[in-house]
């Protein structure tokens, strides 16, 4: 549950992208390329992606303010989303730098990076004592495990749905 709205930010771009059915997203990295001739990010990383990151992470904290009107559950929801697309934008800089193509697999990377800096993020900013959970690391731990198995499968529905371009 503590996870629920890194899980939902992950996929709301993808989802933004098939909702929206925009032809020409604004790439985060505007097309710019890094000090060694590469682009940042490339053109899968968008704005509105990581809006829609954003707030879906929003969306899931007010669902959990709605059930427990803890209002901290909002922000929750938002630093988790935050947290969730700066680990898929440090994942696609990584896989930039060390040629693996937009959307191909990195394994395990494409499954840890944004859960484990949205669980950062959050845990850095103290504001878990304001909603009386301690996520420790076993729930890191059963977190990671999840999102190991689940994030396949989930990949797997998307690219069956055609919200995704390839089953990985």
């Amino acid at each position: 549950m503590v996870f629920l709205p890194a899980l939902i930010a992950n996929a709301m771009p993808l989802i933004a992208r098939k909702v929206l059915k925009k032809r020409k997203f604004t790439p985060v990295d505007f097309g710019r390329s890094f000090i060694d001739g590469k682009r940042i990010f490339g053109d899968n990383k968008s704005w509105e992606g990581i809006l829609a990151g954003i707030a879906g992470g929003c969306a899931v904290g007010a669902a959990f303010y709605a059930y427990t009107h803890n209002p901290y559950w909002i922000i929750y929801g938002f630093l988790m989303g935050s947290g969730t697309m700066a680990g898929d934008l440090l994942n696609s800089f990584i896989k930039r730098r060390i040629n693996i193509r937009p959307g191909d697999p990195f394994v395990p990377f494409d499954q840890i990076t944004f859960l484990l800096a949205s669980y950062a993020l959050v845990y850095f900013s103290g504001i878990l004592p304001n909603l009386e959970i301690y996520p420790g690391s076993q729930d890191l731990l059963l977190g990671l495990f999840l999102v190991i198995v689940l994030h396949p499968i989930a990949n797997l529905f998307a690219y069956l749905l055609k919200i995704k371009k390839t089953p990985w």
